[in-house]
């Protein structure tokens, strides 16, 4: 999908329109599933820190 796609969609035909519209749904199928999985990933690095934080471990060591 390009600047161009979209800056010609007034002269377009129904299926070309159409094909676009699925283009970006799959895009934006894509950018669900790569949020999902950098949030997972945020939540479990979450759950370690707090673990390590209540089991005693300080600022530096938690950056480290």
């Amino acid at each position: 999908l390009s600047l161009d796609d979209l800056s010609t969609m007034a002269d377009m035909a129904p299926t070309d329109l159409a094909d676009i519209a699925e283009r970006i749904s799959a895009m934006e199928r894509e950018l669900s599933q790569a949020r999902a999985t950098l949030h997972g990933r945020i939540e479990r690095i979450q759950t370690e820190v707090i673990s390590r934080y209540r089991n005693g471990a300080g600022v530096e060591d938690l950056l480290s």
